[in-house]
């Protein structure tokens, strides 16, 4: 599958000169802000990944994230997600399929509002529906859950109501799935 990730240049690096490259976990989890409060989430795709894919993690090992459509990065507007002049890389890369899992960018997003994906949960403990993450069907499951609770919106897609879109994690990147690497320097976010 083609993905598409921003990575630095020390990543690029050891790709050429060692052939491929992991991620670690301590520099993914500390350029998080608040990463105390989202190490459970995180802590919850790694053992998925763990478990998922038979994968067994080393000492440090961390996952690369990576968008699975570039229509989010088009014009530019990846540079605006790196701090001004700062050095980055967008790398495409052709992942095989086995390695990658999918997860919903929406789901994901209000896991990290320290909230259970379905409305119908909002009483029970924290990560109660969190499996949902990975499933093909959340969109359905989690937008079927928001017409209960908001029954004015019974004719909005399951699109315009949790969206379609879906990142991946993957432990390594091997220098064969490089397609291309673009160097690029962060700028000032733009107001769109």
């Amino acid at each position: 599958m083609r993905v598409y990730t921003i990575q630095p240049p020390n990543v690029v690096r050891q790709i050429h000169q060692y052939g491929q490259v992991s991620s670690l976990w301590h520099k993914a989890m500390v350029q998080q802000r608040g990463w105390r409060d989202l190490q459970g989430q995180y802590v919850f795709v790694y053992d998925t990944y763990a478990r998922e894919k038979h994968y067994q993690f080393h000492y440090d090992q961390g996952l690369f994230w990576a968008d699975t459509e570039f229509a989010d990065l088009d014009h530019g507007r990846y540079r605006s997600l790196v701090y001004k002049r700062a050095s980055r890389f967008l790398l495409t890369l052709d992942v095989p399929d086995a390695e990658l899992l999918s997860l919903n960018r929406t789901a994901w997003d209000i896991m990290l509002l320290q909230s259970n994906l379905l409305e119908s949960n909002a009483d029970k403990p924290l990560g109660t529906d969190w499996d949902l993450l990975f499933s093909p069907t959340v969109e359905a499951v989690m937008a079927a859950d928001y017409r209960k609770h908001h029954p004015e919106e019974i004719d909005a897609s399951d699109d315009d109501l949790i969206g379609a879109k879906r990142e991946v994690v993957f432990p390594l990147i091997k220098e064969e799935w490089v397609i291309s690497a673009r160097h690029f320097r962060g700028k000032q976010t733009p107001d769109f």
